[in-house]
């Protein structure tokens, strides 16, 4: 075998072990996270909810005065809990929770006047 084919070889070699160490290493991975999306229509308000750690990313997409929020609740008729965010137009709070494993959340994306909601997107589902 010639200098240049052991020198690919190993390079093959080097790089697919370096595949399995990154994705057995990584927690998200292994855990099989997932994300789940919600918004309202006109984007001002967007969550993004992340199985892993279960946590809700709650940006606001607009400059025009108004906050944003999440709504949750566990299962379909459970009790309503919100989070806000009252940074202002494009920032994102990351809003940390926790939620047994296989629990069935459901949440939506809502554009808020200081506490009071304004309006809504529509009610998604995750599986935490």
């Amino acid at each position: 075998m010639t200098l240049r084919k052991k020198l690919a070889s190993a390079a093959v070699g080097a790089a697919a072990a370096a595949t399995l160490v990154l994705g057995v290493a990584n927690p998200a991975n292994a855990a099989g996270t997932k994300s789940y999306n919600a918004y309202t229509t006109d984007g001002c308000a967007y969550v993004e909810f992340d199985s892993y750690g279960e946590h809700f990313k709650i940006s606001d997409g607009c400059f025009d005065g108004y906050g944003v929020a999440v709504q949750f609740k566990l299962g379909s008729s459970g009790t309503v809990y919100t989070r806000f965010n009252h940074n202002g137009g494009y920032t994102t709070v990351d809003d940390d929770e926790s939620f047994a494993e296989g629990a069935v959340v459901y949440f939506r994306a809502c554009v808020s006047t200081g506490t009071t909601i304004k309006y809504c997107g529509a009610w998604t589902y995750a599986t935490a």
